[in-house]
């Protein structure tokens, strides 16, 4: 019969997130553990590489980023929101400095109409007082 143990070929001897072996059969008929590659998900950015940091890092720099502004950072989607975002928040700014000074002109000619009344009625009061 042939021997079914395996022996981990590393120095670590249990089965961590990092020790990922699978067994396999040689042509010659032995098994013999073969060491997994972690696997990543990807960025779902079109344009770049998909690989582990230490391929990633090795990898040219035209596959590792996007010719954009923030490309390999963000999405062509998230960029576009961020430049409508600071448009819209830029143009609120105007909209509403432009309205706080035309609300600070009406209350000021407001301001002007009943101060001029109540200056003619003080001097009409006058008029009255020295009448007497």
């Amino acid at each position: 019969m042939l021997e079914r143990r395996i022996t981990y070929r590393r120095n670590s001897s249990y089965r961590t997130r990092s020790n990922n072996f699978r067994p396999v059969k040689t042509p010659g008929g032995r098994l013999v553990l073969h060491l997994l590659k972690k696997k990543t998900s990807g960025t779902a950015m079109q344009g770049v590489k998909v690989a582990r940091p230490h391929d990633f890092k090795r990898l040219s720099s035209s596959k590792r980023s996007v010719s954009r502004a923030y490309g390999g950072k963000y999405t062509a989607g998230e960029v576009k929101d961020r430049i409508m975002r600071a448009f819209l928040i830029e143009e609120f700014k105007r909209f509403k400095n432009i309205n706080m000074s035309k609300a600070a002109d009406k209350k000021d000619k407001k301001k002007k109409k009943s101060g001029d009344k109540k200056e003619g009625c003080q001097e009409v009061n006058t008029f009255a007082i020295e009448k007497q």
